[in-house]
């Protein structure tokens, strides 16, 4: 991050003491975006994490592979930076086998999700969900942390699942950065 940015980012404050070890030739050396690839027990993860300063709409891209099906979350500028589900079949010969079980479940979930439903794109199927099931990404970030406070209020309500999935999350993202930075 040049000096400009810095300013503009930060309201034109001085750069810390602490974090004086990341400038370089007047810049700020920006590790908020990382890649990292690894194999897990057999399955194969890549995070593309990025903070990116300007220009660019809030995208996100998850791909949750199955046997038969992915599910892909993309929010791009396909998608015109709104987020959207994609259920992909996972050959030609599985199409009718998964639009049929995705109808199911969808009619299954209309008391509790009225109104989602499945548009066939031919080699993709995508979720159709209604505005009044869509919350912005402010009204997200305000329903995220009243549950982090609530957490903080009762630390037993969370979920099990949470800490070694966060721990882990937190570990894979660190631990790249400072791979990086041990290679600058």
């Amino acid at each position: 991050m040049n000096p400009e940015q810095w300013s503009r980012v930060t309201g034109g404050a001085p750069v810390p003491a602490s974090l004086a070890g990341y400038l370089r030739d007047g810049n700020f050396d920006y590790f908020g975006n990382n890649f990292v690839s690894y194999t897990l027990r057999g399955i194969h993860v890549q995070m593309d994490v990025r903070w990116d300063l300007e220009g660019v709409s809030d995208t996100h891209m998850a791909t949750f592979r199955g046997t038969k099906a992915s599910i892909d979350v993309r929010q791009g500028a396909a998608e015109n930076y709104r987020p959207e589900v994609y259920v992909v079949p996972n050959g030609p010969e599985l199409h009718g086998e998964v639009l049929t079980a995705l109808q199911a479940k969808l009619a299954e979930i209309q008391a509790a999700f009225d109104g989602v439903g499945v548009e066939d794109r031919g080699h993709e199927l995508l979720l159709t969900i209604p505005d009044h099931h869509r919350v912005g990404h402010e009204a997200h970030f305000a329903e995220v942390t009243r549950q982090f406070f609530a957490y903080l209020a009762d630390p037993k309500a969370l979920p099990t699942w949470e800490k070694p999935n966060m721990l882990a999350k937190y570990y894979v993202c660190t631990k790249g950065v400072e791979m990086a930075v041990a290679k600058r």
